[in-house]
């Protein structure tokens, strides 16, 4: 009789974990992927969010990062994504527009990214927004910048209006050149003018932690 006390009270506290894993799908391009050293290497933010969330309970990360993804096709694999995968997750983090900013179409990019902070929102997904981050060539032409801007100042307006948390990779981890006066820091976080390095992955998880935390005690609540 014991045996059977204890044993049911195993599987019953056995079940209850798995239910309570909370599964968070980390979306984007090569950013999410944790591309450096010329794509030889990788080393994504998920890494130090994993460990970073595993204090705070039972929660299990998907990175769905893929290298060279302009915003087009990012939204058409997610509706595919979460077509395959219902109910699966609870939030979603979305990062992209980098890979867009040469083609010179701001409001294409704004248009993909609303269409994937929808598709999560009628799948019952809460996401989050991850700003563009600067570009190392941004110096030497400055029409990137516009672009960028373009791109952020719309996640900013749409985030605000539909209550969507933002991440703003763009001014919290600017890019730094190794040829600026800070060159030290930008070496150890940017690893081209694009990518960063393990370190600055590891400082986005941060950023990313930083934001999504008190989401995640709101809907402890619930």
């Amino acid at each position: 009789m014991l045996y059977s006390t204890l044993l049911f009270k195993f599987v019953s506290y056995e079940f209850i974990l798995k239910r309570a894993t909370t599964k968070i799908l980390c979306f984007g391009d090569s950013l999410t992927a944790g591309y450096y050293m010329k794509g030889h290497m990788f080393h994504p933010y998920t890494i130090k969010l994993q460990s970073l969330l595993n204090k705070d309970g039972n929660y299990q990360l998907e990175n769905q990062g893929r290298s060279g993804e302009g915003t087009t096709k990012m939204a058409e694999r997610l509706k595919l994504h979460l077509s395959n995968n219902p109910s699966k997750y609870k939030y979603a983090i979305i990062l992209g527009g980098t890979n867009d900013i040469g083609f010179k179409m701001p409001d294409m990019v704004n248009n993909n990214l609303k269409l994937m902070h929808d598709l999560c929102r009628d799948h019952g997904i809460i996401s989050l927004a991850v700003t563009v981050p600067q570009h190392g060539q941004e110096s030497a032409y400055s029409w990137i910048t516009t672009i960028r801007s373009q791109i952020n100042h719309f996640i900013g307006k749409y985030c605000k209006q539909n209550n969507i948390s933002v991440i703003d990779f763009s001014t919290r981890i600017p890019y730094t050149s190794p040829n600026d006066g800070d060159g030290e820091i930008g070496t150890k976080i940017w690893d081209d003018n694009l990518h960063l390095t393990p370190a600055g992955y590891d400082l986005l998880a941060d950023l990313i932690y930083e934001s999504l935390k008190p989401l995640l005690l709101l809907h402890q609540k619930d």
